[in-house]
């Protein structure tokens, strides 16, 4: 500790100089190390929802005891023999609501399949609709009809392993602009019509497609956390070497003083290893050590006691007949 106190004090200058400069530039490297880097990454967002819809009802045509001859019902089944005809309408837009324009094809089906494969299929009814922003396409079937045609059919066909089964298709194609960008999609929609013997069934729809376009978005990326660690170690050393320093060039603003110091210090430890002897007057053969270091390390490998005399300033043992000794530097 004594030894890097007096180098620091020594090399106060370069020291000083070298932790300034250091410090300076770590700060800078912790700063830069703290600043998140931006990335651009592409992302979808909604652009746009096609919505759908479909439901409808049948006027009753006959005078019953349930309701009213005249009255509009909305049932999940209908009798051929009291609501013969359905009224349904379907409806198209987007939202937003987009400057389009749109164009239906819609046309009632009905069909002979056998394990899902078609056989065969005729068209009932058809037509088409253009509009602009939003459409609405109205249908008015007599299912009654639509029945006896599937038994026609059917009868003429002279094969009953499948099942019949009746549907609306709508093919929608809309184009123009939504959110000022460029639209242009076709899509397809299907309702199942349930004609049985006694009865027969729409289903509805209400559906909703969504559709995305790409963006980019700029987003924060944080350093690696070793450009950060290795920096703020940098700072925390700099500062203590400066500080260092300054305090030991205040402290002991003559470097002699400071080599004093450290020559007594050095001096107080060697004399905790020794005992205070005289060194004796004898014919034993004598051989000097240059060093105080060698002539301890000496005594500890050969298991001897290190003696000082005071008078003569000398440091020693004897071992196997030998005087070991060392004159006080």
């Amino acid at each position: 500790m004594n030894n890097f106190k007096l180098i620091v004090r020594k090399w106060y200058i370069p020291v000083l100089i070298i932790s300034l400069i250091t410090l300076v530039a770590s700060a800078y490297a912790l700063y830069w190390a703290t600043i998140p880097e931006t990335k651009e990454t592409q992302i979808s967002i909604r652009h746009y929802s096609a919505l759908a819809y479909f439901s409808g009802g049948a006027e009753v045509k006959k005078d019953n005891p349930i309701w009213a001859n005249g009255s509009f019902v909305t049932l999940p089944v209908y009798s051929y023999s009291l609501t013969p005809e359905y009224s349904g309408e379907f409806y198209f837009t987007t939202a937003p609501r987009g400057d389009i324009t749109i164009e239906t094809e819609a046309k009632i089906v009905y069909f002979y399949e056998v394990s899902d494969a078609p056989v065969w299929e005729k068209v009932y009814y058809a037509a088409s609709n253009t509009s602009r922003g939003e459409i609405k396409t109205n249908f008015k079937i007599n299912v009654t009809d639509l029945k006896s045609k599937i038994n026609e059919a059917q009868n003429s066909f002279g094969v009953y392993l499948g099942k019949t089964g009746a549907r609306i298709d709508v093919s929608v194609h809309y184009y123009g602009k939504i959110t000022g960008k460029d639209v242009d999609e076709t899509l397809s929609f299907k309702i199942p019509i349930d004609v049985q013997s006694t009865y027969y069934s729409f289903s509805t729809l209400n559906e909703t497609r969504d559709f995305e376009m790409p963006s980019t978005r700029v987003v924060e990326v944080q350093k690696p956390l070793h450009m950060k660690v290795i920096p703020a170690a940098l700072c925390t050393v700099s500062i203590i070497f400066a500080g260092l320093s300054v305090v030991y060039r205040t402290k002991y603003s003559d470097v002699s003083s400071l080599e004093r110091e450290i020559e007594r210090v050095s001096w107080e430890k060697k004399l905790k290893e020794v005992s205070f002897a005289r060194m004796p007057e004898t014919n034993l053969e004598m051989v000097e050590v240059e060093r105080f270091e060698d002539i301890s390390k000496a005594a500890e490998e050969t298991f001897e006691h290190l003696f000082y005399d005071r008078e003569k300033g000398v440091f020693f043992f004897i071992h196997g007949g030998v005087l070991y000794y060392c004159r006080e530097k």
